[in-house]
């Protein structure tokens, strides 16, 4: 007799908000998917942060073949609310709600878990869904810092887990289109590489009001704290700018600045390296309790001599330069082209190539969870490209040039450098 869906995948293991409006999807029967495949052959998913998680989870509840099963937010009145949005989606749900991810993870039916917390919480709770047996969908970015990337990525190896992480643009038509023309010589020889980066935007400065001060009672504030450097309370960074404290985010450096360097890194065939110098000069927020980058300008330097400079004074996107001419990559949202060239030869040289296929980056997950082979985005080069940030950052910081070995992934001439590129969690969290 066969396995059955769910006992293959366990048996794999051992081989290999409130306020928040659910997005507005169409039934998979409507989309002509057919019947909703029985609940033994499904994928049982969990959401961990029901915020932006629950547009993510939206993503997958328009396959049939997915049934979400549980909901885990440390804001009780969000995490009933998302529950509450899922199941008017698919009425014959069953969610349970969870304050706690150890919880939500210690549940055997599980198959697969969304990851859409603060990013300060995405390593240990990557490491802890790899370590039960369960697959990971976890927002950009990976990580907050080497130690905590290479971690993920060795746990998810170890435990034979599928990972996938929210690099969307590595699904992307036009983003894959600019990677292929990139490494196929068109260009010549790379020489350089401008990344054109979103600055910092403006945040809320006023100081609230001393009752706003107060922690509401449906938070568990300390649990949303969690590993990271204890701040008291402010309702300015919960739910909404916690990004620009570096104690829970690492500002637009770490988040949209992470999706672009990684198509630049596939595009120079570097995904699994890095650079070996770094430096770089930013203008830094300067009110509490907001202490990231607002501008930025970093220079790196890979072993093959390859330059790349990371800066909100360029146009937005990827531009690859080489000795033939170059080629710019940018999101819809910008008033450029996607893709334009130095030469319209550039932009023709792959007509007669088989087209790129176009990839849904959340069946992909899905298709990758059923046959046990790798994403999309796996965890190697989301570590790559998240480690580049965060080597910026703190060359930025300390205002002085880092030397980083891309194979041993330390630095050689910075201990203090080598220190805030480690974790300092708050007890008794560790990975």
């Amino acid at each position: 007799m066969p396995l059955r869906r769910r006992q293959f995948l366990k048996n794999s293991i051992n081989t290999v908000a409130a306020g928040l409006v659910f997005p507005t999807l169409i039934p998979a029967d409507a989309l002509g998917l057919g019947k909703r495949p029985a609940p033994s052959n499904r994928i049982t998913l969990g959401l961990i942060g029901a915020g932006w998680g629950l547009g993510t989870a939206g993503k997958f509840l328009r396959f049939s073949e997915t049934q979400l099963t549980g909901v885990c937010d440390v804001d009780a009145i969000r995490a009933k609310n998302a529950a509450v949005a899922i199941q008017r989606y698919r009425p014959d749900s069953q969610i349970t709600i969870f304050s706690d991810f150890r919880e939500m993870l210690a549940k055997k039916s599980l198959d697969a878990v969304i990851i859409a917390t603060p990013d300060h919480w995405h390593g240990p709770m990557c490491i802890a869904a790899a370590r039960a047996g369960v697959d990971i969908y976890a927002e950009a970015p990976l990580s907050r810092n080497p130690v905590e990337g290479r971690a993920i990525v060795k746990t998810v190896h170890l435990h034979g887990r599928i990972f996938q992480c929210g690099l969307t643009h590595r699904s992307s038509h036009e983003w894959d289109h600019a990677v292929k023309i990139a490494k196929n010589g068109v260009l010549g020889n790379i020489t350089h590489i401008e990344i054109g980066a979103l600055p910092t935007p403006a945040y809320p400065t006023r100081k609230p009001a001393p009752d706003a001060l107060r922690i509401p009672k449906h938070l568990n504030y300390d649990a949303w704290v969690g590993p990271a450097r204890w701040h008291d309370y402010d309702p300015r960074f919960i739910p909404h700018y916690w990004r620009w404290v570096s104690a829970f985010g690492g500002g637009e450096l770490a988040s949209s600045t992470f999706h672009y360097v990684d198509s630049a890194l596939r595009g120079i065939a570097m995904e699994h390296s890095g650079p070996s110098i770094i430096s770089g000069t930013a203008q830094f927020a300067t009110f509490p309790p907001y202490d990231v980058e607002l501008t930025y300008n970093s220079q790196l330097t890979f072993q093959n001599g390859i330059q790349m400079q990371i800066s909100t004074e360029f146009p937005r996107g990827v531009k690859y330069i080489g000795d033939r001419g170059w080629l710019h990559v940018s999101d819809a949202s910008t008033n450029t082209p996607l893709l334009h060239a130095s030469s319209p030869e550039i932009l023709q040289s792959t007509e007669n190539d088989p087209p790129i296929s176009p990839v849904d980056h959340w069946q992909d997950f899905l298709d990758s969870i059923k046959h046990r082979r790798n994403p999309r985005a796996p965890a190697e080069p989301a570590h790559r490209a998240a480690t580049i940030t965060q080597l910026a950052h703190t060359a930025m910081l300390l205002g002085r040039r880092l030397h980083w070995n891309p194979n041993t992934e330390t630095i050689s001439n910075d201990a203090n450098a080598s220190a805030l590129l480690s974790p300092d969690y708050r007890q008794p969290w560790s990975i």
